[in-house]
């Protein structure tokens, strides 16, 4: 049965991760906040962004990730204190896909240039590579990783 639930606050709901609790977090650009609904969509709290967010993550540790549409990426407790961030894309543009690898690592899509970028955790840039002009959002970060660690898992497969 597919249920649907009223976001308390939201004025623009964008992306959602589902914590291994089954949780709802929510990046709800039109608010600039950060929603946590629980596993029967009842609010559990809110806590305000630096600036309007696209994508959100909760980290393994319990702490949250968000991508800005100013192209910053920032790191939050799981109450809303912010613990840091960095500029993913300090020449504009605005983070459109987030993803967190098993290793720590952060992979980034930019909104408006076809780059695809990895950083570590306090924002050092690791790689990039460019993405052929295809629009590289967080479902297709989200079935890159999955794809990725099935190869790990098995060496011998193609992972498709």
């Amino acid at each position: 049965m597919l249920n649907t639930w009223p976001i308390p606050g939201s004025l623009g709901a964008y992306g959602v991760f589902i914590d291994q609790n089954d949780d709802a977090w929510i990046a709800d650009y039109g608010s600039s906040q950060i929603i946590h609904l629980n596993s029967v969509g009842a609010f559990v709290g809110a806590f305000p962004t630096v600036e309007p967010c696209y994508e959100v993550l909760v980290a393994p540790d319990g702490t949250i990730w968000a991508s800005s549409t100013a192209g910053n990426v920032w790191h939050h407790t799981a109450a809303g204190a912010l613990l840091g961030g960095f500029p993913a894309f300090p020449g504009g543009g605005g983070s459109f896909g987030l993803e967190m690898m098993s290793d720590g690592t952060l992979w980034v899509s930019d909104v408006n240039v076809p780059i695809l970028w990895k950083f570590d955790q306090v924002g050092t840039p690791l790689a990039s590579f460019p993405t052929s002009g295809l629009d590289v959002n967080i479902a297709t970060l989200r079935r890159w990783r999955i794809g990725q660690n099935y190869c790990q898992a098995n060496p011998n497969s193609t992972g498709q």
